[in-house]
């Protein structure tokens, strides 16, 4: 059972024949077999700069105050963002300390450290890790997800803005898509108070289709001369009489 409170109901026959069979409940509360600090035992780089990088700990110690040792630490997802390194903490336990890398590039990842430990009920720790590096460009919006119903027009224009978070001149230099029916101009190429905007026309396919693409926008920045916005379309299949469409519940999700 996960920590927190827990019941159990234990049924009971006996040769009494006004009570043959009587229900005991059981409850109580669950210790886990490691607390941490923060609570939640998570490590979080929110809206970490491009090139910063930085440290991070949680610290893992035994709800009883028990000694214990940390055999093993592992990135189960091996991301080469980020390094971990445990060390004995002041408080009791063990600091985990996660360090985002300068070299980290711009977008979101997550990973999970592994911990083998000595603890009797915790000999496997889990600690999720998620990080958001945002580069001096900021992109609105992040992605563009289109659908084609009955009765939509057959090329559905979106316009995405660039600018840089301090404020400055920006450039887009060129656009282009990976594939797909995504058409993309430089609707304005110079951004200094207002920013510079680019206009995604995505043409209605010729088939009932789901689909994705990367459009690259170009720039001037020497930190990110390249912007990738996720572009995804849908066109549903036509259902027969009396049945549910191609995609029940709605269309897929866009693509990440």
């Amino acid at each position: 059972h996960a920590k927190g409170d827990a019941s159990r109901t234990v049924t009971v026959w006996t040769n009494d024949p006004k009570n043959s069979q009587l229900a005991l409940i059981i409850m109580g509360k669950v210790q886990a077999g490691y607390s941490t600090d923060p609570p939640d035992g998570y490590v979080r780089f929110d809206q970490q700069a491009l090139g910063l990088g930085g440290t991070k700990a949680v610290r893992i110690y035994s709800p009883d105050g028990k000694p214990f040792k940390v055999l093993a630490t592992k990135r189960m997802q091996s991301n080469p963002n980020i390094s971990v390194r445990t060390v004995p903490s002041s408080q009791g336990g063990f600091d985990l300390k996660v360090t985002l890398l300068k070299t980290a590039p711009v977008g979101r990842f997550a990973d999970q450290v592994q911990l083998s430990t000595t603890l009797d009920r915790a000999q496997t720790i889990t600690i999720p890790v998620y990080a958001d590096v945002v580069g001096p460009l900021d992109v609105t919006p992040p992605s563009v997800s289109v659908s084609f119903r009955d009765g939509s027009p057959n090329e559905i224009p979106n316009v995405i803005q660039v600018k840089r978070r301090d404020g400055r001149a920006i450039r887009v230099l060129g656009v282009a898509a990976d594939s797909g029916p995504v058409k993309a101009t430089v609707k304005k190429a110079q951004g200094v108070a207002e920013p510079a905007e680019v206009e995604v026309v995505v043409k209605r396919p010729d088939t009932p289709a789901y689909g994705h693409t990367q459009l690259k926008i170009k720039t001037n920045d020497p930190q990110q001369p390249v912007v990738e916005v996720s572009i995804s379309w849908v066109v549903p299949q036509a259902p027969p009489p009396g049945a549910q469409g191609a995609f029940p519940g709605g269309p897929p999700a866009a693509h990440p």
